[in-house]
């Protein structure tokens, strides 16, 4: 097999890149320029690898290293879009509390603090419209069952019978 042999002059562009097409098209059977869409049954990149535009796989992609993407905030969630392409989502964007039950609210920092509609700690004073309760493990004194009690000793209401 006869090696071909190219002829380079200095500063003559148009010849070095019809060179190297023919060299990229001698060795992996496809032509390699700005504008073309070569496929590949393989390929291994070493060292950084940057794409603008599109890129599509068929197949497996393993990546042995960081990806990062610049149209992402960082330190928050990643979802698709309606077109499957990336994009940042706060917490609050995803969670949604229910009427008078659960609140969400954004914390600003990517994620949510939920809470009820009103304070129930030991030392708040919530209101409800009414209470329903069907059980009752211990209660102190004597209690009249179904009436409501007010114990004057300790200021609280209790429903239902001591069990």
């Amino acid at each position: 097999m006869a090696v071909e042999q190219y002829s380079l002059v200095a500063n003559d562009w148009l010849n070095l890149e019809s060179i190297i097409n023919d060299l990229t098209q001698r060795v992996i059977g496809q032509e390699l320029h700005p504008t073309s869409s070569p496929t590949f049954a393989d390929m291994t990149v070493t060292g950084d690898f940057d794409i603008t535009g599109d890129m599509g796989v068929t197949g497996d992609l393993d990546i042995g290293g960081t990806v990062t993407f610049d149209d992402l905030t960082a330190s928050r969630l990643v979802a698709t879009d309606a077109s499957k392409g990336l994009e940042s989502k706060n917490l609050v964007d995803l969670v949604a509390g229910t009427a008078n039950q659960v609140v969400v609210t954004d914390d600003a920092a990517g994620g949510v603090v939920l809470s009820g509609p009103q304070d129930l700690h030991t030392g708040a004073d919530p209101t409800f419209v009414g209470v329903n309760i069907t059980a009752v493990s211990s209660l102190p004194g004597t209690v009249v069952v179904g009436k409501l009690i007010h114990l004057t000793t300790n200021n609280r209401l209790y429903f239902g019978r001591k069990l």
